[in-house]
C-alpha cells in the first residue's frame, strides 16, 4: 500500500498539468458498451489508411528490427528535403510532432518564460510549457473562431519565448491568413520563437493560407519553426512521424536535446515510403471535400451551428450539454469527441468519415437532439 511519503516524490509542478483525456478506443468502448461494430470519428485520422505502398515498405524493413535506427533519420530528411525544396539541415524529425514541440520546450524555453497560446487549441503546448515551468498567457479566439491577431501581438512583453499558431487550428478547423502570418513576423521580437503547426496543413482550400516553408525561406532574421505530420493525411498515426522545419542554428540546437534512436525503424521507411504516394493525399483530399459537403448540408438542414472547416473535422454546437450527446453517441457505437477539456460545453469535435460512417452518425446526432427537444416541450 502507498504511503502519503510517495506522494512527494513529483515535482509540485506535476499537480497543475491537466490530465491529458485521449478518446476511447474501439476496443474499449465494444467491451464497456457490448457492442459488436463501433465507428471512431474522434481523432482526427484518415479514414482511407495509410498509402497501399506503405505495407510493403514496412515488411521490407522488418529484416533489419535487430539493428538500431538512423537516430537522424537521414534518409527521410533527405526526401523530405527534395520534395519540399529545403536542405536537410533545416529538417528533424520526430516521434510525432508532439515529440517535437517537447524538444523546443527543452532547447528554448526557461522557467517563468512566457507561451502566448490562443484558445482553444492543441493542449499539449500547455503541457510543456508547465513542464518546463513557464508561464502561459491564453489569448482568447473571437467569436467566429477565427484568430484575434490584434490580442496576441498585444500579449507581446519582455517575458515572451514562444507564440503558438496551429493553422488550421485544432479543434476549431479555422486557418490564419498570409497577411495575418505576416503582421505577426513583422512584430515579431527577436528573442521570441514563432511556432506554427501545420499538422493539418494539407487538407487546406483555402486560397488566403500562407506558404511558410516561403515564409521562412526569405526571413532567415526570425525565429520560426513549422510542424508537420505524417499521421494526418498520410495515415500513419499509429507509426509516430512528425517533422519540423527551420533555419539551421535552431534544428541544431534541437538535435542537441533529441533522444537517440527517436523514431523507430519502422516508421521511418513508412514515412518515406508515403511520400511517394501523392494520390493518395489527392484521393483524401477528395473524399474529404466531398463529405464535408454533406455533412455541412444536413447540418444547415437541422439548424445545426457548425465551424467551418479547412480539415479533416467539424467543430459543431449541440445545443445541449456536449457530454450527454457525447455518451448517447457512443451507446449507439460512435465514437465522436467532447469538449469539455477546451470548456466548450455544448459542442462536439467529429472526424470525417466515409458516406456510411457520416450517415449513421448525423442520423443517430439528430435523433438525440430531437429527442432533448421532445423532452424540453
Amino acid at each position: 500500500m502507498a504511503n502519503k511519503e510517495d506522494f512527494k516524490l513529483h515535482r509540485k509542478v506535476v499537480e497543475q498539468i491537466p490530465e491529458y483525456i485521449p478518446g476511447k478506443s474501439i476496443a474499449d468502448v465494444k467491451k464497456e458498451y457490448k457492442l459488436s461494430d463501433v465507428i471512431k470519428l474522434a481523432s482526427n485520422e484518415n479514414i482511407l489508411g495509410a498509402p497501399k505502398n506503405v505495407r510493403q515498405a514496412i515488411i521490407d524493413s522488418l529484416d533489419n528490427l535487430h539493428i538500431y535506427p538512423d537516430p537522424a533519420s537521414t534518409t527521410l530528411r533527405e526526401k523530405l528535403a527534395q520534395k519540399l525544396d529545403v536542405e536537410v539541415g533545416n529538417l528533424i524529425v520526430g516521434s510525432g510532432s508532439d515529440e517535437i514541440i517537447t524538444m523546443i520546450s527543452h532547447a528554448f524555453l526557461h522557467r517563468n518564460e512566457e507561451v502566448i497560446m490562443p484558445w482553444p487549441s492543441f493542449i499539449r503546448y500547455l503541457h510543456n510549457a508547465l513542464i518546463m515551468e513557464a508561464e502561459t498567457k491564453f489569448v482568447n479566439l473571437r467569436k467566429d473562431f477565427k484568430y484575434d491577431v490584434d490580442a496576441i501581438l498585444s500579449a507581446i512583453n519582455y517575458k515572451t519565448k514562444f507564440i503558438y499558431i496551429t493553422s488550421p487550428n485544432n479543434p476549431t478547423g479555422r486557418i490564419m491568413t498570409h497577411d495575418e502570418i505576416m503582421l505577426i513576423i513583422k512584430n515579431l521580437p527577436d528573442g521570441v520563437v514563432l511556432i506554427v503547426d501545420e499538422a493539418y496543413r494539407e487538407f487546406v482550400e483555402d486560397d488566403e493560407f500562407p506558404d511558410m516553408i516561403n515564409i521562412v525561406k526569405t526571413h532567415p532574421d526570425k525565429n520560426i519553426i513549422l510542424l508537420r505530420t505524417f499521421s494526418k493525411i498520410y495515415g500513419l498515426a499509429g507509426l509516430r512521424v512528425g517533422y519540423a522545419i527551420s533555419r539551421k542554428p535552431i534544428i541544431n540546437m534541437l538535435f542537441r536535446v533529441k533522444a537517440p534512436f527517436n523514431v523507430n525503424i519502422v516508421s521511418q521507411a513508412a514515412a518515406y515510403a508515403a511520400l511517394d504516394d501523392p494520390d493518395h493525399v489527392e484521393k483524401t483530399r477528395a473524399l474529404m471535400r466531398k463529405e464535408k459537403k454533406y455533412i455541412y448540408k444536413r447540418l444547415l438542414d437541422n439548424n445545426i451551428n457548425f465551424v467551418p472547416s479547412e480539415t479533416n473535422f467539424i467543430l459543431l454546437d449541440t445545443g445541449m450539454d456536449g457530454e450527454e450527446v457525447f455518451n448517447r453517441l457512443q451507446e449507439s457505437g460512435i465514437i465522436v469527441r467532447d469538449m469539455r477539456m477546451y470548456k466548450l460545453d455544448t459542442y462536439i469535435r467529429i472526424t470525417i468519415g466515409n458516406r456510411e460512417q457520416n450517415k449513421k452518425l448525423l442520423d443517430n446526432l439528430f435523433k438525440i437532439l430531437n429527442q432533448k427537444t421532445k423532452e424540453n416541450y
